[in-house]
């Protein structure tokens, strides 16, 4: 096990990379953790979990109070989904039953009796401390779970979360000495791509000689511009007439540095590594289709072309950890559950709950401006994006103003990820940089410091933006946003 002075010098480590930390856990609630988890954590995560706790980075947030035996259950279902679209299987479960239902209900005993894994960030687990004292004692290996593809990543806890230069060679499977655990790493031969990080093709050449093949074969094929930066061809048995059409006889497929990436109705998203294939599958895809019946992926068609199928679990993890990644780069902390909910707790007395619409604060900030901002829907499109970057950029500045170095903003938008951010040290280049904007767009957004004494709220359903707290309104008086010279100020003098 680490010593503490072991743990300190990796704390510090992470902490130069962006990793926020509270007080670690008490007794108390490692044993609350224990509990709800019926496992015993590993005296190397307990220990490590006592000296601080991870609050950002991926990591568990373990002191949220919807924490749920559910968490242990990721790599369960993982390895069910490639049991039954996968053809995974293991020989101690007997013959392989031909229907994928049926593999799962007989396989299903044995995966859910096998040794827990304990989530520690992102797609990387430890196992749970085993009965006996001396198992107890020891931990390790840190291993990666994406679906069945399971990779040992580090051989204890401690080289896991040593900086990427300094991590020693992770262990080899035979290494292991895992029940259960080592005969999946054994038996698994899938790969599960990230999509979010992996390099999309963006040469449209290649996407139009797909189409050019599809459309010569008698179906329909165009090229589209993803929102996600990909390119896709769109396939359907016929140019759709209406946007019934629109949804019947359709796939899409993305082609990526792994190799295409297919969508069916559903969705379901399957890998074809063999990237000269994506025509001869398109078309065995669209002659199966029946009227007002949508293309399926049929066992002898994966098969056939060696077709991974990914979990729609997987493919959303890994889409929030892009996400997660992006704001974090930026210097935006998603808040854990217990800090959104204090900071809520601190706005409701000063600027009651966002969405009531006869708020009655007991504790109204003495001096704060309103606008009316019914104007931005006068707006196209080019004047709102100009509008809307600067109200950001000139918020922010007044921000900076008014927030002392090493400060934080906290910005809550009820019902979604809340943050808090530095302004001091958050750069953005255009408007998507901003994970929750300041113009009101869909919801009402909240932007206080920690205390509540100043802050910008901005209300979608009345049309209105909030300035309180004299320093920041005199901030933004200096430099007034377009929005705000344009639309009628309400409240204040």
């Amino acid at each position: 096990m680490a010593s503490q002075m072991s743990w300190s010098s990796i704390i510090a480590d992470l902490e130069s990379h962006s990793v926020c930390f509270e007080a670690g856990l008490t007794a108390d609630e490692v044993t609350r953790i224990e509990k709800i988890l019926r496992v015993r954590l590993p005296v190397d995560l307990r220990s490590f979990l006592q000296t601080a706790l991870p609050v950002s980075g991926g990591f568990i947030d373990w002191r949220s109070e919807r924490l749920h035996r559910s968490l242990l259950e990721t790599p369960i279902e993982g390895l069910l989904f490639d049991v039954e679209h996968n053809d995974f299987w293991l020989k101690d479960w007997g013959a392989r039953p031909g229907d994928g239902n049926k593999a799962v209900k007989q396989a299903a005993p044995s995966v859910r009796r096998a040794p827990p894994l304990i989530p520690i960030r992102d797609d990387d687990f430890l196992p749970a401390a085993r009965r006996s004292e001396r198992d107890f004692n020891t931990t390790g290996p840190v291993l990666e779970l994406r679906q069945s593809e399971i990779r040992p990543v580090a051989s204890s806890l401690s080289d896991y979360l040593r900086s990427e230069r300094a991590k020693p060679k992770p262990p080899s499977p035979i290494d292991l000495k895992l029940p259960f655990w080592d005969a999946v790493i054994s038996a698994s031969a899938v790969s599960i791509p990230n999509l979010h990080a992996s390099a999309p093709c963006l040469d449209s050449e290649i996407y139009r000689s797909v189409c050019d093949a599809i459309i010569e074969a008698g179906y329909f094929a165009e090229v589209h511009d993803d929102p996600r930066n990909w390119i896709t061809v769109d396939v359907k048995v016929r140019e759709p007439k209406s946007a019934d059409d629109d949804r019947i006889g359709g796939f899409w497929c993305t082609k990526f540095d792994f190799g295409w990436i297919v969508c069916l109705w559903g969705p379901r998203l399957f890998t074809l590594t063999t990237s000269d294939a994506i025509v001869g599958l398109s078309l065995d895809l669209l002659s199966g289709v029946r009227p007002s019946t949508p293309p399926s992926m049929s066992d002898e068609i994966r098969k056939r072309y060696g077709l991974t199928a990914l979990s729609a679990r997987q493919v959303n993890k890994d889409e929030w950890r892009a996400i997660r990644q992006r704001h974090e780069s930026l210097g935006w902390r998603e808040l854990t559950d217990r800090n959104e909910d204090l900071a809520w707790e601190r706005c409701f007395p000063v600027l009651g709950h966002p969405y009531d619409r006869d708020p009655d604060p007991s504790a109204p900030p003495e001096n704060e401006r309103k606008w009316d901002i019914k104007s931005r829907w006068r707006y196209d499109s080019e004047a709102r994006h100009t509008v809307e970057w600067d109200l950001s950029q000139k918020t922010l500045m007044a921000l900076r103003a008014v927030t002392p170095n090493g400060a934080e903003i906290y910005v809550l938008d009820w019902n979604h990820p809340c943050y808090a951010f530095d302004p001091h040290t958050f750069r953005p280049s255009s408007q998507d940089d901003w994970p929750i904007p300041v113009f009101p767009d869909g919801d009402s957004y909240f932007f206080v410091d920690q205390s509540v004494t100043l802050g910008i709220v901005a209300d979608y359903v009345d049309d209105t933006i909030r300035v309180f707290g004299s320093s920041l309104i005199a901030a933004l008086a200096n430099d007034v946003p377009q929005l705000f010279a344009e639309s009628n100020r309400t409240t204040g003098s």
